[in-house]
Parts: C-alpha cells; sequence; structure tokens
C-alpha cells in the first residue's frame, strides 16, 4: 500500500499463514477480475449502512476461495487477519478496518438477482475473452453451467452455486480449457 512498509519480523505479534491474498491482489489488480464484477451487480444497499465497497466484498471472498477457505464462515476468523485485509487493501493491525463478516457474505449472495447473475456470466464471459491477445473465432464455443454441489437440496436457499466454463475453440488449441468461478 503507498506510503506504508511491510516488514517481516519472528516476534509473534500479529501472524498469518497465508501469503496468497498478496499475491492475487496482484494479478486481479492487472487483469480488473473484481472491479468488472462489481461493476456486473447492482448494489440494492442501502449508502449510510455500507460497511465493505462492494469490490471489496467480492475480492475478499474471491481471496479466501482461491486460498482454501470455500465456507462462508471461514470470513469471520479472516477477517481480522493480517495478511487478508492488506490483501483486500486495508491496514493490516488496525481494528477499525476488519474485513466483512460470514453474515455479511450471506446478505449480499441472497441478494444476487436473476439480472446480477446475467451480468455477471457476461463479465466472465468478457474477462475470458479479455485473457487473448484477439479474439475467440466464431467457431469457439463456451459453455457455462451451474453447478449445486451434490449433498446439497435444490430447495435449500442457502446454498453456493459455483459455475463452470468450457471453451471449445479448435483453431486455437483452447479446448476442454476449465474455468472454475
Amino acid at each position: 500500500m503507498a506510503g506504508h512498509t511491510l516488514r517481516a519480523d519472528f516476534d509473534g505479534g500479529a501472524l498469518s499463514s497465508d501469503f496468497g491474498p498478496l499475491l492475487l491482489r496482484g494479478v486481479d489488480r492487472q487483469i480488473g477480475l473484481t472491479e468488472r464484477l462489481a461493476t456486473a451487480i447492482h448494489d440494492k444497499r442501502h449508502l449510510s449502512s455500507i460497511d465493505h465497497p462492494l469490490r471489496d466484498l467480492l475480492a475478499q471472498r474471491i481471496y479466501q476461495i482461491a486460498s482454501g477457505y470455500a465456507d462462508g464462515n471461514d470470513a469471520n476468523s479472516l477477517r481480522h487477519d493480517p495478511v487478508f485485509k492488506l490483501g483486500v487493501e486495508h491496514l493490516p493491525l488496525a481494528p477499525d478496518q476488519d474485513l466483512a463478516s460470514a453474515p455479511t457474505f450471506s446478505r449480499l449472495e441472497h441478494s444476487i438477482d436473476r439480472k446480477d447473475l446475467y451480468r455477471l456470466t457476461k463479465a466472465f464471459v468478457d474477462q475470458f475473452i479479455a485473457g487473448y491477445s484477439e479474439p475467440p473465432p466464431p467457431s469457439c464455443s463456451i459453455w457455462i453451467t451451474p453447478m449445486i454441489p451434490p449433498m446439497a437440496s435444490r430447495n435449500s436457499p442457502s446454498i453456493t452455486i459455483t459455475t463452470r466454463a468450457i471453451a471449445i475453440c479448435p483453431s486455437l488449441s483452447l479446448r476442454g480449457r476449465l474455468m472454475h468461478w
């Protein structure tokens, strides 16, 4: 973060076992994924009740999942983690800059509607295409399918549905490229 230095010592102070969020932040800055996704979601929260900007929420959740913390409840302990806080560009030791809690993510996930899902899908496809120097030819097919965890009940309102995309582009040698979101 501008104006701050990162210091490592071994005195047993504020500890973290993860370094991934800092690496993910660097990649995210380069490709702009969380920014693109944040613009795809219509934020229905009242301005006076927003503690965490939508882009920060998406960055925190994506970085947690990518770091192996798929359960939304992990946010309750990781919200104080200094490296996760740095990953979302918060000061690591400032208690007033803690990250979002599990209930915040639950409310966010339940606020997403069909129009948001459509825009998110479009944002993912745009992000996929932007990863190449020239757009895929018309013969390229991208299949995006929702995946419900096998043990989850389809009637449960609290399940997380992930998305799988398979791109088949015979002329670009992308056959079978698999992306999990």
